[in-house]
């Protein structure tokens, strides 16, 4: 409430409750199920009567730097982070400088209460937004401050 600067009706449903159980639950049940390869069949790619096998592999990319803007934080934090984890990435996460402690209370409660490896979720709060331009123009990451699914953006 202090930081959203929401009623306390508001925190429940759409910034506190509906992120907790889709953003999270939902990635981490697609892990077993989600379709990581898929056949696209045989093809003559060249022309001289050789057939080979086609496939495709979704494979994590590596490091995503996650830019949040200051409405609705939790809730595009979250959504943001259970696919990009459940795809087997790391991130780098910056929070708006307006709205830095959800970011820096989810980075504490992974640090604190996951057995995830340190490294893996990165919180670099920062009131200079020189910061999140460093993130989404370094050839070391990959954005995702662009709308994905379930943004919330």
């Amino acid at each position: 409430m202090a930081e959203v600067g929401c009623p306390i009706l508001l925190t429940y449903g759409p910034q506190l409750d509906a992120p907790l159980r889709e953003a999270l639950l939902w990635p981490a049940e697609q892990i077993d199920t989600f379709p990581w390869s898929r056949s696209l069949g045989e093809k003559d790619a060249l022309g001289y009567g050789m057939m080979t096998e086609r496939e495709v592999w979704k494979e994590p990319i590596g490091v995503i730097g996650v830019i949040v803007p200051w409405n609705f934080p939790l809730e595009i934090i979250l959504n943001k982070l259970g696919p990009i984890l459940a795809m087997g990435n790391t991130c780098v996460l910056k929070p708006a400088p307006d709205t830095p402690w959800n970011a820096t209370r989810i980075g504490r409660l992974i640090a604190e209460k996951t057995d995830m490896p340190p490294g893996v979720v990165n919180v670099v709060p920062s009131a200079d937004h020189l910061t999140g331009e460093v993130l989404s123009t370094s050839p070391a990451s990959t954005s995702a401050s662009a709308p994905c699914a379930g943004s919330g953006r």
